[in-house]
């Protein structure tokens, strides 16, 4: 069975997980990137009358050099990497916050691979290191098949807003004994979780930083499995000059781009219906004379992610996060001047960090840096909004992206059950309360006298006002007849209550969005094969000694 791709709902793109285990989405397929690729490249970027001293097609040039020295130098301090440092074959992206992610988006990473090994060019991971880490846990299942449960397991203590660009190691004990934990909690459910070599490899990282520890190691674990991509994190692209020319723009623009921003979020909440005025994120805020443009900011000594507000100040743009951080960049209206651009960039000296927010991080890979984009569902949906930015600000179509995610489930048995078969068995107790002479057998003859009550009842036509005693006699004859089933009812409560406790194993055994460290290794493998299945089809699900665990019911 294959996944078809996307839908389209009043004119957007909608894409759905896979939902059968070994499932895959990859669209559009790999085997017509290269014309894909080709669309992307010619699409029109008329926006050399917004910049001054560099033209569109130098600033994406400048984008793209950066991005590879970026990552060639980031990936080549721990691993080997065989590709061609001099290629100017397509650039291709994708991105995901530094945490130990599900197979679902690790599959993503098989998919980079190949897709830059078809077309010959580069493939990229952005490490989004400008996100906080608003979990330092993962949920293991553990347990048995016949009594599995949920257990939480925390990594690292919590800290709110520090993003893990600045995030260091807090409880060296919990850090050090994750894997250990972890392995304990699942070894009565899986064999060999990829935990066991993973973690020793996470603490074998020289880096104090938790989310660089975190994939870095990944990205070690890919090479065993013959990925060849590069990694860097996002903030290494950020202290580039190409950045600072987008921030630029940003700044000499921040009127339009603060309109065009929460106009294209409004549309996509009235287009899907959503009530909530936080998603897919918050509206841009405008206080008194400072108007808020969709950057973090932050600095070194004080490393709390803050939202950034802007204001003019004659000839130059005023920033604060409104905590008592304020610069000044040299930065006119409308055209974005290399003056701006170089005290943007001069900002890192003086240990501020700008870094774009979830649609920007996009708007800038995919019109400026990439020629392909790896999304997986949830990024490619909210990119419905960012498609709608760039067309207001910019006036730039959208370039084609590619969306792929996966299913795969723990190699258990899964009891073979849905809520559908708890509907069955209330179906036929409620049955048993309001029609118990429709289970009555032939030989149970002390029942004739209430069936007969019954029936006579329910014939009679009665009108208005004499149907109370009716509905006494009819209640009366289906309580009489009730010792008659109690048997049969007391056999439907049994299977009701085995069906619930099946359910909830199944809750706990099918889920898709167990972190990748828990399946066995060969599931690498795995995604590695269906990285090449071409199009998009359902790869053989595994089982732990396939014959040997069949599913139960």
């Amino acid at each position: 069975m294959s996944v078809t791709g996307a839908l389209v709902l009043e004119g957007r793109s909608k894409w759905r997980a896979p939902a059968r285990d070994g499932e895959t989405l990859v669209d559009p397929p790999i085997g017509g990137l290269a014309d894909t690729i080709a669309a992307n490249r010619k699409l029109a970027w008329p926006m050399d009358d917004r910049l001054e001293g560099i033209s569109a097609r130098e600033l994406r040039a400048l984008a793209r050099r950066e991005l590879l020295e970026a990552a060639w130098n980031h990936s080549l301090r721990y691993r080997d990497v065989h590709l061609d440092r001099h290629s100017t074959g397509p650039l291709i992206l994708s991105g995901h916050q530094p945490e130990l992610v599900h197979l679902g988006v690790w599959f993503k990473h098989f998919v980079l691979h190949e897709a830059a090994r078809r077309v010959g060019g580069i493939g990229i991971h952005l490490s989004i290191d400008n996100d906080t880490a608003k979990r330092t846990s993962i949920m293991v299942p553990t347990g048995s098949l016949n009594h599995p449960g949920l257990t939480t397991l925390a990594y690292d203590r919590r800290a709110t807003g520090i993003p893990y660009e600045e995030r260091k190691i807090e409880d060296r004990a919990a850090w050090s004994s994750f894997g250990h934990r972890v392995e304990r909690a699942i070894e009565g459910l899986v064999d060999h979780p990829m935990i066991r070599e993973y973690w020793p490899r996470v603490l074998r990282q020289s880096t104090e930083r938790v989310g660089e520890a975190i994939a870095t190691a990944r990205h070690q674990t890919e090479e065993q499995f013959g990925l060849q991509t590069l990694e860097t994190p996002l903030s290494s692209v950020c202290r580039g000059q190409a950045f600072s020319w987008f921030v630029a723009m940003m700044l000499a623009d921040f009127e339009s781009l603060w309109s065009a921003y929460n106009r294209a979020l409004r549309e996509y909440r009235v287009v899907h219906r959503l009530k909530s005025s936080q998603h897919p994120a918050p509206d841009l805020q405008q206080i008194d004379e400072w108007w808020e443009i969709p950057l973090w900011i932050w600095t070194a000594d004080q490393p709390i992610r803050r939202r950034c507000y802007v204001r003019r100040v004659g000839n130059d743009v005023g920033l604060t996060d409104r905590h008592g951080l304020e610069c000044r960049i040299p930065q006119g209206k409308e055209i974005a001047s290399s003056a701006g651009a170089s005290a943007l960039h001069e900002l890192t000296c003086r240990g501020i960090r700008l870094r774009p927010r979830a649609l920007t991080t996009t708007l800038y890979a995919r019109w400026i840096a990439a020629d392909l984009f790896i999304h997986g569902i949830g990024g490619a949906a909210y990119d419905e909004v960012t498609h709608q930015i760039a067309r207001a600000w910019w006036g730039v179509p959208a370039p084609t992206l590619m969306v792929a995610t996966a299913t795969f489930r723990l190699p258990v048995p899964i009891p073979d059950v849905s809520s559908e078969d708890l509907r069955r068995i209330d179906q036929r107790l409620r049955e048993l309360e309001f029609h118990p002479e429709l289970f009555l057998s032939a030989d149970q003859a002390d029942a004739d006298r209430w069936v007969r009550q019954k029936r006579d009842w329910i014939a009679q036509d009665l009108p208005r006002g004499q149907r109370r005693e009716r509905h006494r006699r009819i209640v009366e004859a289906n309580r009489k007849l009730q010792p008659l089933v109690a048997s049969l009812r007391g056999r439907l409560l049994e299977e009701r209550e085995r069906i619930e406790q099946m359910l909830r194993h199944r809750q706990v055994l099918a889920s898709r969005e167990y972190a990748f460290c828990l399946f066995p290794e060969r599931y690498a493998e795995k995604l590695a094969q269906a990285a090449q299945i071409e199009p998009s089809r359902t790869v053989e699900p595994m089982c732990e000694a396939a014959g040997e665990r069949p599913p139960c019911r």
